[in-house]
């Protein structure tokens, strides 16, 4: 699975700025997946604690079967963490080439 965090966008954009953006190929192969997400999605809180990569990773890896289940299982864990309240902007996108012979 390839993680892209922060869609490429430098975090400090006004308005008036031009955001800075970079091109970086990535080739995936039958039954890899593209996930990028924003820090909503890591930085969810429940109390002190953060939802996290390593809760995001494990719930990836859960919900492999499609990049639609991937996205709506893996949101569904991030508000569940939070008690249902989304305290911050969440974006999760997911691209996936489908495994061979599929």
């Amino acid at each position: 699975m390839v993680f892209a965090h922060g869609f490429g966008c430098d975090q400090n954009i006004s308005p008036s700025s031009e955001p800075k953006r970079a091109a970086s190929p990535v080739a995936l192969r039958p039954g890899q997946s593209l996930v990028m997400y924003t820090d909503g999605v890591t930085e969810a809180r429940r109390g002190a604690a953060f939802f996290g990569e390593d809760r995001l990773e494990a719930a990836l890896s859960r919900h492999a079967a499609s990049a639609s289940s991937l996205t709506h299982r893996v949101l569904s864990e991030v508000l569940d963490f939070q008690a249902g309240i989304a305290r911050d902007d969440i974006a999760l996108v997911a691209v996936r080439v489908p495994p061979e012979g599929s």
